[in-house]
């Protein structure tokens, strides 16, 4: 099957699995530490949404938004669906975390209304790299630009308590400098 059918393949069975709360003792061969993080996510938070300015001395713009976080095939996979209205664009995510047995490593796949690699199987393999410490998650991933050049995003999820967390999104050349683009701020809304 080729690489972007497959992935097609994986996001289907995916979605159309039932969302289900975290189950401790549903069999999988998930490390504890991924257990740790879907049991620290997992829920409904409402979003406060600070958006940077890419110039000095523009205004910075807010917005609000909500994101779920469950789990899907029998607890392998946890799924983040995120809706951020921003003004005129209505973005809309969907995240997917889960355990790679054979890397040995967390792995991810992101879908966007507004990306022209959405749910991209190659890079997810290549461009994302994501790792939970057990109070923090880093989520880093090369972004290609349509001059040649490369940007890495990294998303920050840290301050994670049972009510909230606090996610920092910055871009920058890999090695070089960032700028943060965004500040939001979790409130758990309900299950």
């Amino acid at each position: 099957m080729p690489p972007r059918l497959a992935g097609a393949a994986l996001a289907l069975s995916i979605l159309t699995a039932t969302p289900q709360a975290p189950a401790p003792d549903a069999g999988t061969r998930s490390p504890p530490s991924f257990k740790s993080l879907v049991a620290a996510l997992s829920g409904s938070w409402a979003l406060a949404i600070r958006y940077e300015s890419p110039r000095e001395g523009a205004p910075s713009g807010q917005s609000t938004g909500s994101v779920r976080w469950s789990t899907a095939a029998d607890g392998r996979v946890l799924l983040e669906d995120e809706h951020l209205p921003p003004g005129q664009n209505d973005l809309k995510l969907l995240g997917l975390i889960w355990w790679d047995d054979k890397r040995k490593a967390l792995a991810g796949l992101l879908c966007s209304n507004s990306s022209p690699r959405t749910c991209d199987p190659k890079a997810s393999l290549d461009d994302i790299r994501i790792d939970w410490d057990g109070s923090r998650l880093l989520i880093e991933e090369i972004e290609h630009q349509r001059d040649g050049s490369v940007l890495l995003f990294r998303e920050s999820y840290g301050e994670i308590t049972p009510r909230s967390y606090v996610q920092v999104g910055e871009i920058g050349p890999p090695g070089g400098p960032v700028r943060r683009v965004f500040t939001i701020h979790a409130t758990r809304s309900g299950d």
